[in-house]
Order: C-alpha cells, then structure tokens, then sequence
C-alpha cells in the first residue's frame, strides 16, 4: 500500500518544485484527516516560497487553536517584520494580522493589539472586506478587554494569591537579529501573560 501512495504522490506533484509539492503532500494530508503530518510539512516549507504565506496562515489557526504561543508569535513576529515590512505590504493578511491582535489581547497586550490593528488601517493598502475584518478584531479585542478588567478586578476582590513561579524572563529580539532567522520554525517567542498579574 505504501508503494502505491508513493507513486500515487510522486506521480500528482511530479511537475512541481519541491516547495510546492510539500504544499500540496501538507493539504492532502488535511484532507485526509492526517493533520500532525500536515502541520509538520508545512512547517518545512521555506520562507521563500510563494506556498509560505498559504502555510504560514494553516498554521497559525493551528497554533492558535492548539493554545502553543511560542510559535504562534515566533511566526507572527517573523510575518510582521520580515514579510510586511520589506514588501509595500503586498504580503498584507487580515485575517493574520486579526488572530495575532486577538492572540495578544487573550494575554491582555491590549496596547500592542490595538495597535497593531492601528497601524494595519493606517499604512496597509487593503480591500475594504479587510477593513471589516480589522474593525471586527477591533471590536472584539475590546469585548475581551472589558471582560478581562471584570475578571481581574472580581479576582483582585477575593485576594487570591499569585503562583510563585509566574515570572519568566523573556529575550528580547531585535529587528536586526531576526534578519538573520531564515524561518520562523528556529524560532520561539515567549510572551508572559499579563492577565495573571
């Protein structure tokens, strides 16, 4: 059986490069339910490859979904300083830019997801089905807010005490030093919730 899905691959993705064949062995597997398999070929697809935005997106739900942050902001982060900065913002993802706003503002980085969200509608050129999706993110960024605030404030009321070990140290990663990360798979970012403090 396996010699024949070999050939059956082999033969479907013969004419492309071996980027896009990954690409299309990833959504396959998807397809068919195998989403390890999937997640981990899309991850091997490089960062210059015209696929890398289509697998860049894929995994990001995934990541969000999966609650696994390091990557999922090691990839936002790579996104929005290697690909949006460099090019006029043709690489320019609403739906990417939405989930990372909601992601940080999930941590309460409120700041940081409004202004990322700012910024988005200010200098990005974007269709106006974009300039919905921002606003909605937008909107809901502030639901989160307003529920958070509640949240901590009730919790603040009841003095519970903070763990011992929420303090992390993070690194920090410098524009320059990003430069040199040719994909954001070598990458972790750690963001520490604020939301427990």
């Amino acid at each position: 059986m396996k010699f024949i899905l070999v050939l059956y691959i082999g033969s479907t993705f013969g004419n492309l490069s071996y980027a896009e064949s990954l690409y299309h062995q990833a959504t396959a597997e998807l397809d068919n339910g195998n989403y390890l398999n999937a997640y981990n070929l899309l991850e091997t697809i490089p960062a210059t490859d015209s696929n890398f935005e289509k697998a860049v997106a894929i995994l990001q739900r995934h990541f969000y979904r999966s609650e696994q942050w390091q990557k999922f902001f090691a990839y936002a982060k790579f996104y929005r300083q290697r690909l949006l900065s460099h090019t006029q913002n043709i690489h320019f993802d609403a739906n990417l830019i939405s989930l990372e706003s909601i992601a940080l503002a999930k941590h309460c980085y409120w700041q940081e997801a409004s202004s990322i969200i700012n910024w988005s509608l200010e200098h990005a050129k974007i269709e106006p089905r974009a300039v919905k999706l921002l606003n909605e993110a937008k909107a809901i960024i502030d639901l989160q807010k307003d529920f958070s605030l509640k949240e901590l404030e009730a919790k603040e009321d009841q003095k519970t005490i903070s763990p011992v070990f929420t303090e992390t140290q993070t690194w920090k990663l410098e524009s320059a030093q990003l430069a040199n990360i040719s994909h954001p798979r070598l990458l972790r970012v750690k963001l520490r919730s604020r939301c427990a403090l």
